[in-house]
């Protein structure tokens, strides 16, 4: 016999990464941050990226950064900014 708790389904997420196939996971236990990061890590991936490069820098820079300007963050403007800069 399962106890009350047990009964009680929780919420989940679907999540897909190029290297995660659908991979569910609980949205109470932080999965909807995991399926956050695995979805910024596909797409760093995607456009060739480092993501730990790309989130220090980001985060870094986007309390100061213009709302209008948002989108010069993302990781494929960020890439061809940080290329013209080196």
């Amino acid at each position: 016999m399962r106890s009350a708790a047990g009964c009680i389904r929780r919420p989940t997420c679907w999540t897909s990464s190029p290297k995660i196939s659908k991979v569910k996971t609980p949205c109470g236990a932080g999965g909807q941050t995991a399926a956050i990061l695995f979805s910024m890590i596909a797409t760093c991936e995607r456009h060739k990226v480092n993501p730990f490069e790309y989130l220090r820098d980001v985060l870094s820079r986007i309390a100061s950064q213009p709302i209008s300007k948002l989108a010069d963050l993302l990781p494929e403007h960020w890439k061809a900014a940080n290329a013209a800069a080196e």
